[in-house]
């Protein structure tokens, strides 16, 4: 990099590029497609875009045959996250937290467009994206940091260093390597506490599920020898004074650890 200030906005944006109020489109005939004598690109402020590279240009970007101008977006850029400026060479990873823009809790439940700005100076560079992905779990979490890393993303985290653990992973889902010889993807909740603190995270579903006909509950627990108290609660309302049943384990131990839980065996609260 070259000192470029890079900015992201994630939401919705105007498809309205070059302000013109027309939509700009190589489909004539509005059938969708790329036809013959179709491809001549599109004006977008003076700029000839796409011309011959055997694609449809288009600003409709969701394809309703609209040009739709309305707006409501988070943006990111390196006021909020200095490592958006791209001031280094070679590859690094971003880790964007979502809710650091101050209107996110608005935009969320309507997120259709990712938009990069690139802003430098007169000297020429290239800048390459290995990859740009929205990631999360459906925990909501209260008191407790919470975030989920996978095998792929997060270079520190490899259960399968695990003899156990692979032992197990194997057993349930057959070989823990790909056809190239590398790991397969697998992730986990991490959840960070604070030092004689107390948090809980809680996943709702949509619909209540039956388990009467399962016995046993297995999982893992990655343990730092802090004995911290760890509760499992299952139910219909798992708050204090909730109908649940309740599993509880001090965390003594370092490293992974499977647990068993019959579920004959829990406790009702």
């Amino acid at each position: 990099g070259r000192g470029e200030f890079l900015t992201l906005d994630l939401g919705v944006v105007s498809e309205d590029v070059d302000g013109d109020t027309f939509l700009d489109t190589e489909d004539k005939n509005n059938d969708g497609k790329l036809n013959p004598g179709e491809d001549i690109g599109i004006d977008l402020g003076g700029r000839l875009i796409g011309e011959g590279n055997g694609r449809l240009d288009t600003e409709d970007l969701d394809g309703n045959g609209l040009l739709d101008t309305d707006e409501n977006y988070a943006t990111y850029d390196w006021i909020i996250e200095p490592d958006l400026r791209i001031d280094w060479t070679g590859w690094r990873k971003l880790i964007i937290p979502l809710k650091d823009a101050f209107n996110w809790d608005e935009v969320k439940s309507m997120v259709k467009h990712l938009r990069l700005l690139i802003e430098g100076d007169d000297i020429s560079g290239t800048l390459k994206f290995a990859l740009i992905s929205i990631s999360g779990d459906r925990w909501r979490n209260y008191d407790i940091e919470s975030r989920s890393v996978n095998s792929e993303d997060d270079p520190e985290y490899n259960p399968f260093d695990d003899e156990a653990f692979l032992d197990y992973y194997e057993a349930m889902y057959g070989n823990a390597r790909t056809a190239e010889g590398k790991w397969k993807k697998e992730g986990a909740l991490c959840l960070i506490l604070a030092p004689e603190g107390e948090g809980w995270v809680q996943q709702t579903f949509a619909k209540a599920y039956d388990y009467t006909d399962y016995k046993t509950l297995n999982f893992w627990i990655w343990g730092d020898e802090k004995e911290e108290d760890f509760q499992l609660r299952i139910g219909s309302e798992v708050r204090q004074a909730g109908d649940y049943y309740q599993k509880e384990v001090k965390i003594d131990w370092q490293g992974w650890r499977m647990m068993s839980v019959p579920l004959a065996e829990m406790t009702r609260r």
